[in-house]
């Protein structure tokens, strides 16, 4: 997108070094690998060009996990977008849809405890715009988060949007594409009084709006954890 063009000789070798030179700039701190990533996550991701998939695609690794989790963020998407989350499929879409949206993810986010404790409103903001800006989801992308032959559930900010929203946001915290960055997230999530306060939102049992919980799910998460090794830093201010 950047190079190639009459107005902009820079070649794309030129630019991949003024990145690796901004990013030693701008995160002097890190080592060099983990710089670029982090400057990737927080301004290039949502950059995609359309015909790809979402946030550059997803590892087989955050496919399980985001597999392990599925019932737990179901059950809290339910809760907290109800305006996207519809039994009646004709009934037509509030017109301050995005703003209900982007309300409900900020409140989510406070409720567990991801903001401002473990993350900053700029990530949360970025993560969520990277996503809700996509029409349609790739049948792949869909595919990979709901399992085979599972339909869509949700309008506008589907329960796809949402859960990739989730790994947008990891990714941003810990500057990591694995599955390390989006186990931790939810752990810390399944810590804090969130699933109490969701539950109280909805009016259900707390039992089953534990993300991870204490399970299979957990134990593979732990698993998963261990296999990946430990993160070069911690989730990013």
């Amino acid at each position: 997108k950047v190079c190639g063009h009459a107005s902009n000789p820079m070649t794309s070798e030129q630019f991949l070094d003024a990145v690796v030179q901004l990013a030693k700039q701008k995160y002097p701190q890190l080592p060099r690998a983990h710089g670029i990533m982090k400057l990737y996550c927080n301004h290039f991701a949502s950059f995609s060009a359309a015909s790809e998939e979402p946030l550059g695609g997803l590892t087989p690794d955050v496919v399980e996990v985001m597999a392990e989790a599925r019932s737990g963020l179901q059950a809290v998407y339910r809760i907290y977008f109800p305006e996207c989350f519809s039994n009646k499929s004709g009934a037509p879409l509030p017109p301050n849809l995005h703003s209900l949206v982007q309300d409900a993810w900020m409140q989510f986010l406070l409720d567990y405890e991801v903001l401002p404790e473990f993350a900053q409103k700029p990530m949360v903001f970025a993560a969520f715009r990277e996503v809700s800006q996509l029409k349609v989801v790739p049948a792949r992308t869909r595919q990979q988060i709901l399992g085979d032959g599972v339909p869509e559930v949700g309008r506008f900010f589907t329960y796809v949007h949402f859960a990739l929203a989730l790994v947008a946001l990891a990714r941003r915290c810990f500057a990591d594409f694995g599955a390390s960055s989006l186990i931790r997230l939810f752990q810390w999530m399944d810590e804090s009084k969130g699933h109490v306060l969701a539950a109280s939102r909805g009016s259900v049992s707390s039992a089953g709006l534990r993300i991870l919980g204490h399970g299979p799910s957990a134990e593979l998460s732990l698993s998963l954890l261990s296999a990946a090794g430990e993160p070069e830093a911690g989730p990013r201010r």
